[in-house]
């Protein structure tokens, strides 16, 4: 059947080529394009019908004019290091009930570029959606901007156009002395509930002896945008900035993305960051469902950096039907969850524990945030917030006093590993009968002995020694 009538087409357009006429052509083109359309129907529907080379014969229940829209109609790709492409998607929609045949596209600057429909013309079925990748890759520094036109063929059909903007960085060189430290190289989100974004940080440090120019981040996959700093980006020796990456699924499913940070490190001018996570469709409210949440604040205290603190939440099924808890999301630099997988069915007075982890990389307060999301119809969304400090790693001792009334105050003396030198810590005698040593680092093990100094200044024998180790 479709053999017959792409003869058909072809014929119209040989005698087109002879006809010069140009009001004849006008409307032998609108004809072709109106066949083509129908092509697309019979492909899709089989609401046409073929009869021998006699030409069509429409049934009487054609389908309806198609209508194409875009999501979105702006894409803003932000500051992209010149030869590192960025990529972005937009959802091509047909809401209709009809078919759309996308005939062209066409971009208005070769910065920009797109892919992901394949050979054109591309069918678009009656209610459904296709993705189409567009991509930023700047050959030279500077803002850019495109038009993006996506034309139809189908009757009722328009154009529909997407607004598209970046800004090229140039590529710093080598710079001696330069380095840039990533907190990490992985980010998972894990389960993520639709329409519920999930924000995990990730912290930049300077950790060379120079300055360091990050001149941009690009990001890749479905679903991952990124804020929190602005490119270039100069962090000075020692200095951090944190950047959050987000992950919002539009729907259920696996997903995984990079980020790709550009500088001028001498060691690794390029670091990527790989991105997982999982979109899990929002149970809809079930009656009789219920949640509780064992608490609705988790305050971890002080925890030494380094030396991760561990706290329990528990989840209740406190209705009289089962529940689902479709996902569980954390924000917050150094918060860490483990425990449970979703999507996660619990039976009516079931429970289960979430586990929540803060593990500082600095000192200094930090907040987050736990959203569960569940089925339960009062209170679909249950928040614990969470705290904690990180402190530095440290040493706590503390002896008991001779009752010798010449005593004028003591010595701390401190060994590092399996050295067998001893170094004093306090630069002068020190009275209190207790001393917090800050200056030790993970991993190591430390001994430590107190001597006595009377007033004349005289230093007893050592004391008995105390071996620590720190985790």
């Amino acid at each position: 059947m479709i053999r017959v009538f792409q003869i058909q087409v072809q014929r119209v357009l040989k005698s087109e080529q002879i006809n010069r006429n140009p009001s004849s052509f006008l409307q032998r083109l609108h004809k072709i394009q109106l066949l083509y359309f129908l092509l697309a129907s019979v492909v899709l529907s089989g609401s046409i019908a073929l009869s021998g080379c006699g030409g069509l014969t429409p049934n009487s229940a054609s389908p309806g004019a198609g209508s194409l829209t875009a999501s979105p109609t702006t894409v803003a790709f932000g500051s992209v290091t010149v030869g590192s492409p960025a990529t972005s998607h937009i959802s091509l929609v047909n809401s209709s009930s009809g078919p759309v045949v996308i005939s062209q596209l066409t971009v208005s600057s070769k910065s920009f570029s797109y892919d992901g429909l394949g050979t054109l013309p591309f069918t678009l079925a009656a209610n459904s959606t296709a993705t189409l990748n567009v991509h930023f890759g700047p050959s030279t520094a500077g803002a850019a901007s495109a038009e993006l036109v996506i034309a139809s063929i189908s009757p009722g059909s328009t154009s529909t156009t997407v607004q598209m903007t970046g800004t090229g960085v140039a590529t710093a060189p080598p710079a001696a002395g330069a380095g840039l430290t990533v907190s990490s190289r992985t980010v998972a989100f894990g389960s993520v509930a639709v329409g519920t974004p999930s924000i995990q940080p990730v912290t930049l440090t300077s950790s060379g002896t120079a300055a360091v120019i990050v001149s941009g981040g690009t990001l890749s996959g479905t679903g991952f945008t990124m804020s929190g700093v602005t490119f270039p980006l100069t962090l000075n020796a020692g200095q951090t900035a944190t950047l959050n990456l987000q992950f919002d699924p539009a729907a259920a499913g696996a997903a995984t993305g990079n980020l790709t940070l550009t500088s001028d490190a001498e060691a690794s001018p390029s670091d990527i960051v790989q991105m997982t996570g999982t979109g899990v469709a929002a149970a809809p409210p079930a009656a009789g469902a219920g949640l509780t949440v064992s608490s609705s604040t988790v305050a971890f205290g002080s925890v030494a950096v380094g030396t991760p603190s561990t706290q329990s939440l528990t989840l209740t099924s406190s209705g009289t039907t089962a529940l689902i808890v479709s996902g569980a999301t954390l924000s917050g630099a150094g918060f860490t969850m483990s425990g449970a997988t979703f999507p996660l069915t619990l039976n009516a007075g079931q429970t289960a524990t979430l586990s929540l982890q803060f593990d500082p990389t600095a000192t200094g307060a930090a907040t987050g945030t736990l959203t569960i999301s569940s089925d339960a119809p009062s209170n679909s969304t249950a928040i614990a917030a969470l705290s904690g400090t990180g402190v530095p790693l440290a040493v706590d001792l503390s002896w008991t006093a001779p009752s010798d009334s010449t005593i004028a105050g003591f010595n701390i003396y401190r060994a590092a590993g399996s050295s067998s030198s001893y170094s004093r810590l306090n630069t002068s005698v020190s009275s209190p009968v207790s001393y917090t040593d800050s200056t030790v680092q993970a991993g190591i093990t430390y001994e430590y002995y107190v001597t006595t100094v009377d007033s004349s200044g005289a230093e007893s024998v050592p004391s008995n020694t105390a071996s620590v180790v720190v985790p």
